[in-house]
């Protein structure tokens, strides 16, 4: 496998991330800004959760060599802390019929300086990835936390696509990237973050005509947000989560709908693994759900 050489010294600091992410534009809205590096990459209007108001970046990989990958982005040094555990997770739409093997992959790379220069490398790991070539975007995550080494003190992250196959052009697209610290929410288009990040909240929803789909999230207040499905100016259901904890030990959640189409609702407490699920069945206006004991997991 060859290595793209990329820079002696990455010195740009970054931009502010999402919350919770440590990467700078990750849903690629509008361009590639907030990147430090751009090889193959190309902006590309199509998005992972069709907004029509974003957009993805498109990679290549046309080596003669087999088993070869190509850096399609490089995002700016950042910080870390040695010993933390690292999740992360990406979108991915890979084309069918391309005639070789593809990988679509985002890698760690370890630097015990700050400018993650090539002096300073002090390791690398693989991450989320995904191979299905089926032409449909999909969510892969990192089946476990990236651990950054005891010398490390910053790192960037680089996206890949790979084939196995010498020849050929592989081609795939990539949507929003998530490198977060293990126990903490990542704010996505459609992942809603809340009470201080640590609750992750996410929607799905199906309609009298058999159309599903995702909610899409808009945070209000640090307690609570709302998701739409079929229109940013329909709000389809609202929710919080409130501590608790000095009542009854335990995170509450409340959530009232303004829909009777059918819906799931899950919710991860990021710091230790629980969940929280609600469905409203299709023809049924949405009830009001209150519980005060959603959680036991304080502090």
């Amino acid at each position: 496998m060859r290595y793209r050489t990329l820079f002696a010294a990455l010195l740009l600091c970054a931009t502010p991330a999402v919350a919770g992410n440590m990467l700078s534009h990750p849903t690629f809205d509008t361009d590639l800004s907030g990147w430090l590096y751009v090889g193959t990459g190309i902006w590309d209007p199509s998005d992972a959760l069709a907004q029509a108001n974003s957009g993805s970046v498109v990679g290549t990989n046309s080596s003669t060599s087999p088993f070869t990958y190509e850096t399609v982005l490089v995002s700016a040094c950042l910080p870390v802390s040695a010993g933390t555990g690292y999740d992360s997770s990406l979108d991915f739409r890979i084309p069918a019929g391309q005639g070789v093997t593809i990988n679509a992959s985002l890698e760690v790379g370890w630097y015990s300086q700050a400018g993650c220069s090539g002096l300073d490398y002090v390791g690398s790991s693989s991450v989320a990835s995904g191979t299905t070539a089926d032409g449909v975007w999909h969510r892969a995550a990192s089946s476990s936390p990236a651990t950054a080494p005891p010398a490390a003190t910053h790192a960037n992250v680089r996206v890949h696509l790979s084939k196995t196959q010498a020849g050929g052009v592989a081609t795939a697209y990539f949507d929003n990237l998530v490198v977060k610290p293990q126990g903490t929410c990542a704010a996505l288009p459609d992942l809603l973050c809340l009470n201080n990040g640590r609750f992750q909240i996410s929607s799905t929803f199906e309609n009298y005509a058999g159309q599903t789909g995702v909610g899409l999230a808009q945070a209000m207040t640090g307690d609570t947000g709302y998701f739409w499905f079929f229109s940013a100016a329909n709000v389809e259901v609202v929710l919080k989560v409130i501590n608790g904890c000095g009542y009854n030990s335990s995170y509450w959640v409340y959530a009232g709908g303004l829909t009777d189409v059918e819906v799931d609702i899950l919710i991860l407490d990021t710091r230790t693994g629980d969940t929280w699920t609600a469905s409203n069945a299709l023809g049924t206006p949405f009830q009001p759900i209150g519980d005060i004991q959603a959680f036991a997991t304080c502090p």
